[in-house]
């Protein structure tokens, strides 16, 4: 059997193993249980959708969480595969 920790638990239905943001202003992205702001993302040119800031991930994913961190609205690409 299975005990339930402090924080209970957690069932995730939707796991994806690969993704990948792209950001046109500076960003900060939080993965998983992350709770931190150091996971930045930088675009080349800020407010270009063509030159913007990514990173791809491998690996389980299960929440994700993009911060603005500029004083401008952001716009985002979001990617995913199981």
């Amino acid at each position: 059997g299975k005990t339930p920790g402090a924080a209970g638990i957690a069932f995730f239905s939707a796991l994806k193993r690969w993704v990948r943001v792209e950001v046109d202003q500076q960003a900060a992205i939080q993965l998983n249980s992350d709770t931190g702001v150091s996971n930045v993302l930088q675009p080349i040119a800020p407010g270009d959708t063509e030159q913007v800031g990514w990173v791809d991930r491998w690996g389980p994913v299960y929440k994700l969480v993009i911060l603005n961190q500029s004083a401008v609205s952001l716009n985002y690409s979001f990617l995913s595969a199981e």
